[in-house]
């Protein structure tokens, strides 16, 4: 399943490169934007199309949990609410959480970055 994901990922990237600092490029070729800000409590936050993120983090901590939220972006269909309202929710959503991590690692790995 990770592997289907990354393959569909790379091809919506086509051949475009990115720096690991550019998160924001990254973000808005699979169709996100980002806005940064010091509102929320966790690194990063995934809401609709928009990743927040936390404003004060360094710029490589804030692109490793930019690419995480794009795991999730990927992965997920359904607000974490949802799903954690369904029976058997809570492993679902987790679940989710470990396909979006294995996502993560695949498109790091996957050569798309240049050196910085």
């Amino acid at each position: 399943m990770t592997d289907f994901i990354v393959e569909r990922a790379l091809a919506q990237l086509g051949d475009r490169r990115f720096r690991r600092s550019d998160y924001v490029g990254l973000a808005n070729a699979f169709g996100l934007a980002v806005e940064h800000t010091d509102r929320i409590v966790k690194p990063a936050y995934l809401v609709g199309t928009t990743i927040y993120v936390r404003a004060d983090q360094p710029p490589f901590t804030a692109a490793f949990y930019v690419r995480e939220e794009i795991g999730h972006h990927l992965t997920v269909a359904g607000s974490r609410e949802f799903w954690r309202s369904r029976p058997q929710g809570e492993v679902t959503f987790q679940r989710f959480e470990r396909l979006a991590h294995s996502v993560r690692r695949g498109i790091e790995a996957a050569g798309i970055f240049l050196p910085n």
